[in-house]
């Protein structure tokens, strides 16, 4: 978690930069997940299933405002996250990693690929990301302790379902809260082991 923090704050996202994380229940979309909260970047989860359809992916990108994002597979097309963000950005083929300039997107700098083993002009990989962490960049990390709680921590998305998604801001302090106040309530211990059913975009 804190090698992925380090890695991000290396390649020049800064505290407070918003990050889309879209996956499904694999531990690296978790270990990203923290990470990024642990680099004091603003994440968003999000259903990873669009298809071949570019739209509801620029959608989100454009309501949260996101400076990066990080693009899981959902099928065995592990070249289609890259077809929709370039159909989205098409100046994403002749950028340089880290610093791609979308009319479309202004805002989004970043675009990070979950799938090792294809290559994009413009995007990183996951390795490459926690490559460039190291022993010294760790101890940079900031000071999650001197953090205010009520800041800005994670982006939750409706469903959906009655229209377009909308954006939910949630604060450090409602993330823990809620958590502590939900496992309060069936009865969880420090001896309980969790089985989570829901698809981890669900649970920001």
């Amino acid at each position: 978690m804190e090698a992925f923090a380090a890695g991000l704050l290396s390649f020049g996202l800064k505290q407070n930069d918003r990050i889309l994380i879209c996956g499904y229940n694999l531990s690296q979309v978790l270990i990203t997940a923290l990470g990024c909260s642990r680099a004091g970047l603003i994440f968003a989860l999000a259903n990873p299933n669009f298809g071949t359809n570019s739209d509801p992916l620029k959608h989100l990108l454009e309501i949260g405002g996101f400076k990066a994002v990080i693009l899981f597979a959902h099928s065995d097309n592990v070249d289609l996250p890259h077809n929709l963000i370039a159909e989205i950005c098409p100046e994403l083929r002749s950028s340089h990693r880290g610093k791609l300039s979308s009319a479309g997107l202004p805002l989004l700098t970043h675009v990070i690929l979950a799938d090792e083993d294809h290559k994009h002009s413009g995007t990183y990989t996951l390795s490459e990301i926690y490559s460039r962490s190291n022993k010294e960049r760790i101890e940079k990390l900031p000071n999650y302790a001197q953090w205010n709680s009520h800041r800005l921590a994670a982006i939750g998305f409706t469903m959906g379902s009655t229209g377009l998604p909308k954006a939910v801001g949630l604060t450090h302090y409602q993330c823990v809260n809620g958590c502590r106040l939900a496992a309060a309530a069936i009865g969880m211990t420090s001896d309980t082991i969790l089985c989570c059913a829901l698809p981890l975009f669900r649970l920001p």
